[in-house]
């Protein structure tokens, strides 16, 4: 008996349970961890794509290679991971059919690029490029996440306080009127109903505000009309519009440029590129795009009789159709829209952090406000006859 199947026995028993148990094929239906913080997800996802890239370039077999991944793994639920996977390319499943298993772990544009480097024969290239992807996404959800502690901890110390000074002044302020044997003014009333249920309110509306938020996601995810609605919507605005169409467009030109360089005719390539996790809008302007290509009709002419791609997009289709180098234009434009997206993301960010403290700022000009008016309620209160 060798290693791995000593190692079969050893560790996926231990994971999965018996053959038998593990549904058809002995296949484990484990979708993934489950992580409470996304960031911590990210981590892992690039200590996976690590893994999985020095199998790759080391020309080992996929499914050894994981089986050894299983014994590095650092945390239990990667070993689960390399593990599950393992079973599965054992099984005769393909990489990216495997990642797609593991929904909760791996993204849908992470199980689309690895599609097209296997059907491709560009593996290798595509982990170089999900690699430098995944880094620059951690490294903006890292100081996104900085940001965010930084701003919430702020609003939580003045929420904090908004409580606490209105609950510690108006009994001071109600033996204050009552010696003058006056009654408390209006304003004063309602401060101190809400102190009583402001937390309770704000718990209240905070919930709320999270499954509201989970429920509109699941809708967008599983409705194909809501999902078009919102592609609609988010296209609408400049600077989302900035965003998600270079998004899209990159992750596109990527997988167009792989099937070219294998090859594939461009009218395939297209219909590949539709099937992507793309925003509803575009992939129905790529169906129409292909449809355009295989009646015959140029690349340029087809992408220009849709409104939805930009200038620069078509631009680059048109040089590179007109020069034979359709798959280096594209891959250039690809790495061009990654970086514009990055350096739009990291404004937003620069951006979005003063804003949060500005609007702090606000929230404590009214807390005052509201408290310089009721001392001027309670004067008014106190000169009255």
């Amino acid at each position: 008996m060798n290693w791995r199947e000593n190692l079969s026995i050893d560790v996926r028993s231990f994971l999965f349970g018996p053959p038998e148990e593990r549904g058809a094929g002995g296949r484990s239906a484990w979708r993934g961890p489950f992580y409470l913080r996304q960031n911590r997800r990210w981590r892992d996802l690039i200590m996976v794509t690590d893994q999985m890239t020095a199998i790759v370039f080391a020309n080992a077999s996929l499914p050894d290679g994981f089986d050894a991944a299983t014994a590095d793994a650092p945390t239990y639920p990667m070993k689960r991971m390399f593990a599950a996977m393992a079973n599965d390319l054992d099984s005769g499943m393909a990489l990216h059919e495997s990642a797609a298993w593991r929904s909760r772990f791996f993204p849908k544009f992470y199980v689309d690029m690895l599609r097209t480097g296997e059907e491709t024969g560009r593996l290798n290239e595509t982990f170089d490029s999900l690699r430098a992807i995944l880094q620059r996404t951690w490294e903006l959800r890292t100081r996104a996440v900085q940001y965010g502690a930084y701003i919430g901890l702020v609003w939580l110390v003045l929420i904090v306080i908004s409580f606490l000074i209105p609950a510690y002044i108006i009994p001071i302020f109600k033996d204050m009127l009552k010696e003058f044997s006056t009654e408390p003014p209006a304003l004063l009333a309602y401060a101190e109903s809400y102190v009583i249920v402001g937390p309770l309110r704000s718990v209240f509306f905070f919930v709320l505000f999270l499954f509201l938020w989970k429920i509109a996601a699941l809708v967008v995810r599983h409705s194909a009309v809501a999902s078009a609605l919102v592609g609609r919507v988010a296209l609408s605005f400049p600077l989302t519009r900035e965003l998600v169409s270079k998004r899209n467009l990159a992750h596109a030109a990527f997988t167009l440029a792989k099937f070219l360089r294998a090859r594939v005719p461009l009218n395939e390539a297209l219909e590949s590129a539709a099937n992507l996790g793309l925003n509803a809008v575009y992939r129905r302007a790529f169906i129409r795009v292909s449809d355009r290509v295989a009646s015959g009709a140029s690349f340029k002419a087809a992408l220009e009789s849709e409104r939805v791609f930009p200038e620069s997009f078509i631009g680059f289709a048109s040089m590179g159709e007109t020069s034979g180098l359709l798959p280096e234009a594209l891959e250039r434009v690809e790495q061009l829209y990654r970086r514009q997206v990055a350096r739009t993301e990291r404004v937003l960010l620069d951006v979005v952090s003063p804003i949060g403290i500005l609007a702090a700022g606000a929230f404590v000009l009214l807390f005052f406000s509201y408290v310089i008016v009721s001392l001027a309620g309670m004067a008014d209160s106190i000169a009255m006859p």
